[in-house]
């Protein structure tokens, strides 16, 4: 604002003085900047150092770009201008179609990918294509959920569409086949538009207001109807959908606080623009602080202390959520089974590295310390003639009796989506006297080499072969959003 030199000196001074009152509380208020955080990098001598041009890591293939388009090229599908991703296996049925969890992969990936690409380069033009595609089919599956059947109240678009779609639509995206959200993928999808929105806010695009809108609903909806508070009032969990789940089912690789500290920021940043409370960001930022908090204490009394896995599934101890809590088939929702550190459990590795990488948080060391540890002490005993539990039981991840986790899914090290969001935990180091931290970024580049060397071929390991390549690449790390200035957009 400019100041009006027109009005008498003495009413100017106080002006002045509360003007400069309001910077100085704005400046006490911000939070310190994050130190940068230290991180390790796959590379076959050690070093890491990355070339962005061609994406190799010391002779590692780590290209976020080629894996993007690979991506695109085997699991998606172009209609009328939007896209969906392709999936089929698992919880999604013996049939092709596009589910929430797969189109959220995708927003996130072509969005990290564009948003770590310098503006100059002309490949960011293809990732942001990409991604405002995949937006579309996003945007095109709230539409078609049925408001009164998505536990939700509309806010998204004009018409105030639910920001949550159904969990699965046909390969076309033009029928609901599966009702209810999924936390997971509404997550994953939420964090690519924040992405696709803070790395376009300057270029003038033609859907950017489009999308930083539904962004924003999308972030509110996700707390009103995601999200469930104790009845003591005190804790507040992630459901695992708007229709279903909360204390009494969670699902560890659900919990995503560094999506939730974005989300906090965002609705921080764009309340007074896209909001008709204009402190509506303030209001939400303490249900935001607690969820987090929730669901680390959740995290680590599922957590096994020496090995640093969780499970599937698990209902958390509402009355304490950082101890007790229980794992039985009276909680679980895939088929997998509940104890089993699986095809769900896997992906917990993956959230909370992405937190360290972005925010350095305590909680997040400490977790990924025990998962790094227990990860590096087995492939460390990789060899030329073995790299399998199918001839090196060595290798296998320990069960101990006094944890929730009963079995692992095996080959671990042979499937993607088990390798690829456990491994990323290695880039968080060992403590020096941590008796395996010799040994870790053997186990590192290993990973990143049986990750590189992979195609993407099926749904769910091809995805999780893509998003671990932007992680350990490092990419994922320059995508972190930065909010500033939202008002003058």
């Amino acid at each position: 604002h400019e100041f009006s030199y027109t009005m008498a000196a003495s009413k100017g001074r106080v002006v002045t003085a509360i003007r400069l009152l309001v910077v100085v509380l704005i400046l006490l208020h911000q939070e310190a900047p994050a130190e940068a955080v230290s991180y390790l990098r796959p590379s076959s001598k050690g070093g890491g150092r990355k070339d962005h041009a061609t994406g190799a890591v010391d002779g590692v293939s780590l290209n976020s770009y080629e894996r993007m388009v690979e991506f695109r090229d085997v699991l998606t599908r172009e209609v009328s201008g939007y896209r969906g991703v392709q999936s089929s296996g698992g919880g999604t049925g013996t049939q092709h179609g596009v589910i929430s969890e797969g189109q959220g992969y995708g927003l996130l990936l072509s969005s990290a990918v564009a948003s770590s690409l310098n503006k100059t380069d002309p490949r960011r033009d293809e990732a942001l294509t990409l991604g405002y595609q995949l937006f579309l089919g996003w945007q095109r599956m709230c539409q078609l959920t049925d408001l009164e059947e998505s536990c939700q109240q509309g806010y998204c678009g004009s018409n105030k569409y639910p920001c949550l779609p159904s969990w699965k639509f046909d390969d076309n995206i033009t029928k609901v086949v599966g009702k209810g959200s999924a936390a997971d993928g509404d997550e994953d999808a939420i964090l690519g538009m924040i992405m696709l929105v803070d790395t376009t806010k300057d270029d003038k695009c033609d859907w950017w207001k489009e999308v930083a809108e539904w962004a924003y609903f999308s972030c509110k909806a996700y707390m009103d109807f995601n999200t469930e508070l104790s009845s003591s009032g005190k804790y507040r969990i992630l459901k695992l959908g708007s229709c279903f789940g909360g204390w009494d089912c969670a699902n560890p690789s659900y919990l995503g606080p560094a999506h939730y500290r974005v989300f906090r920021d965002y609705m921080l940043e764009y309340a007074e623009v896209f909001a008709s409370n204009p402190h509506e960001g303030e209001d939400y930022k303490p249900m935001w602080d607690n969820l987090i908090s929730t669901i680390y204490q959740v995290l680590h009394a599922n957590q096994c202390p020496s090995t640093g896995l969780v499970t599937n599934w698990y209902k958390p101890n509402e009355s304490n959520p950082s101890s007790g809590g229980s794992v039985g088939w009276d909680c679980e929702y895939s088929g997998d089974p509940p104890d089993q550190f699986g095809a769900e459990a896997c992906r917990a590795s993956w959230r909370v590295t992405l937190d360290y990488l972005w925010n350095n948080s305590t909680n997040s060391t400490t977790y990924l310390h025990r998962v790094g540890s227990e990860v590096t002490s087995k492939l460390k005993l990789v060899n030329s003639s073995c790299s399998s539990t199918t001839c090196n039981p060595a290798i296998k991840l320990d069960t101990p009796p006094d944890c929730f986790v009963g079995s692992v899914l095996e080959p671990w090290t042979d499937v993607g989506f088990m390798l690829g969001p456990v491994s990323v935990s290695l880039m968080v180091p060992l403590p020096p006297d941590n008796p395996e931290s010799p040994y870790q970024q053997k186990a590192l580049d290993f990973a990143a080499d049986r990750i590189g060397s992979s195609p993407i071929k099926t749904y769910y390991s091809g995805s999780w072969i893509a998003i671990t390549t932007l992680t350990l690449s490092g990419d994922i790390v320059a995508a972190k959003p930065n909010f500033t200035n939202a008002n003058n957009i």
